[in-house]
């Protein structure tokens, strides 16, 4: 896995913490509350420098996580 893979992060949906650890996993979380139908603004912030970090969730989970293992 590259370094963003390896990168801690946590998500939020409104106000509520959906996940925090590794972005592979906090995205796995995330694309959960997404694709269920989310009820607040969805973010997901870097641990380290808190910034946001944007992941692609278009089409289903493996997608995403392909695309998440060749980012670079």
């Amino acid at each position: 896995m590259n370094d963003q893979n390896q990168t801690t992060c946590t998500a939020f949906e409104g106000t509520e913490m959906i996940a925090s650890g590794p972005l592979a996993h906090v995205a796995e979380m995330t694309k959960r509350v997404l694709d269920r139908g989310q009820r607040g603004p969805v973010l997901i912030f870097d641990d380290q420098s808190s910034q946001l970090i944007e992941v692609d969730f278009r089409g289903a989970w493996p997608d995403v996580e392909a695309r998440l293992a060749n980012a670079d």
